[in-house]
């Protein structure tokens, strides 16, 4: 039988079949006019018989919204009653169809009639509230709307000018479907919020999505400004640094690109394939940092300390046995067995021509001469004297301190004679100081190895 929607003081009659428009992940609210564009047959069809009879047709959103052809198991019993205010035909093929939301409906059967598919609603008004919900509902709709009004502060994509149109409206329920259409929310929240029992409900519900959906709003602001202010610094300090390097050259204070000068050297040190490609990918990087950064100052001391080692470079050795004699008398007072066992160890070298992974190891309390005679050897064998002090190790700590540099100097094949100094502990624990030892002599057995392996003639001192 024909059914009357109330909206206000405006009745509405419809049809006991009322043409059926199926909507893919859109909900409409009553009070609410919308623009929709239409493409499927039937729905085609619906409007052509909504505009054939009253204008009348029933809004109603599908449960799934990827079907085609929904049936009526596959849309909602709750819609909203809408009347077609305007028909026009988009170039494309679809139809754009102005629909007004007039009140909410509640599907009682589906009726299919050919093309169209039709429905038998009754109205669904809201439960009026009692005498003692009246003042709890209009502080709830106060909270709303001021929610509201922060959220489209906060939201980039709706006009300020929503809050006062709906402000300006005299219904709560007015008010109350005019911030649920425009709360972005998830198809699913839109349609419960259309299906609430009473406006008390309804209030309640978008004070919740709106208090979420409003701390979302804020960190994403934050988290925008954050970003911003980042590119704003970054720009700022390029924008300096072009500046200060265009005063350099006017003054005729630039040297050349330093850039071009490291990417020369790099290139001369026939590394290996793989760190120059590494180094070579470092100082592109640099090229694009200012040089205020801090990861400048990182990837600028990687490639200094690249070019510094001696990748392939080699001393000459002097393997003369008087000469080694002379200059360890004339540095050292003393130490004979020590020396013997160093002229020893250069007479075997100068017969042989060359002793893989040999390891002179000095042992002794600080202040002996172990790194001087380390000086001497280097001295006498015309090498490099190279010192990595490791003073700072602590009784607690058996690892060596600075290991990892040393290994890759070693691999690197450093030039000439290193010495590890600094080797002690404070305790006067013989068990603590005997581990402290173990673990010199593991770093120098492994340095051995490694020696061995890679056929360096080097000589490795632990002082």
């Amino acid at each position: 039988m024909p059914q009357v929607f109330q909206r206000d003081n405006e009745s509405i009659p419809t049809s006991d079949r009322i043409p059926v428009l199926p909507l893919r992940d859109v909900v409409i609210f009553p009070y609410v006019v919308i623009p929709l564009l239409v493409g499927r047959p039937a729905s085609l069809a619906a409007i052509e018989a909504a505009l054939a009879e009253d204008k009348i047709i029933l809004l109603v959103a599908q449960r799934d919204g990827e079907k085609q052809e929904p049936a009526a198991a596959d849309l909602h019993r709750t819609g909203v009653i809408g009347r077609v205010v305007q028909v026009s035909r988009l170039p494309t093929g679809t139809t754009r169809v102005l629909v007004e939301g007039i009140a909410r409906a509640r599907v009682t059967r589906y009726i299919p009639a050919g093309n169209v598919l039709r429905a038998a609603a009754a109205p669904f008004p809201f439960e009026g509230p009692g005498p003692e919900d009246v003042a709890e509902t209009e502080a709830l709709s106060r909270r709303v709307m001021n929610s509201f009004e922060e959220y489209v502060s906060l939201h980039r994509r709706i006009p300020a000018e929503i809050v006062s149109i709906i402000q300006s409206t005299d219904s709560a329920e007015r008010q109350a479907f005019g911030v649920a259409a425009h709360v972005a929310v998830r198809f699913e929240l839109r349609q419960s919020l259309l299906e609430a029992d009473n406006l008390r409900s309804l209030l309640e519900m978008l004070g919740e999505l709106l208090s979420g959906e409003i701390e979302l709003l804020r960190l994403e602001r934050k988290i925008d400004d954050d970003v911003r202010g980042a590119m704003f610094q970054n720009q700022r300090e390029f924008y300096l640094q072009e500046q200060l390097r265009v005063i350099h050259r006017e003054l005729g204070e630039e040297d050349g690109d330093d850039f071009a000068e490291l990417d020369a050297q790099v290139r001369k040190k026939a590394l290996p394939p793989v760190v120059e490609e590494r180094t070579l990918r470092e100082l592109r990087k640099l090229r694009r940092m200012p040089p205020m950064s801090p990861e400048f100052t990182v990837a600028r001391n990687f490639v200094d300390w690249i070019i510094s080692i001696p990748w392939t470079e080699r001393t000459d050795e002097v393997l003369d046995i008087a000469h080694a004699r002379g200059i360890l008398e004339a540095d050292h007072y003393g130490l004979d067995e020590v020396k013997d066992r160093i002229l020893d160890f250069i007479a075997v070298l100068s017969l042989v021509g060359r002793l893989d992974g040999q390891i002179l190891c000095l042992v002794g309390p600080p202040g002996v001469g172990k790194t001087s005679l380390g000086r001497s050897i280097a001295r006498a064998l015309g090498r490099k004297f190279v010192r990595m002090a490791l003073g700072g190790v602590r009784v607690a700590i058996i690892s060596i301190i600075g290991i990892a540099n040393v290994a890759a100097w070693i691999n690197a094949g450093g030039l000439g004679t290193l010495v590890l100094g600094g080797i002690q502990s404070d305790n006067p624990d013989k068990a603590v100081a005997g581990a402290l030892m173990s673990a010199a002599l593991a770093l120098a057995a492994d340095f051995a190895l490694r020696l061995a392996e890679r056929r360096y003639r080097r000589h490795l001192a632990i002082a």
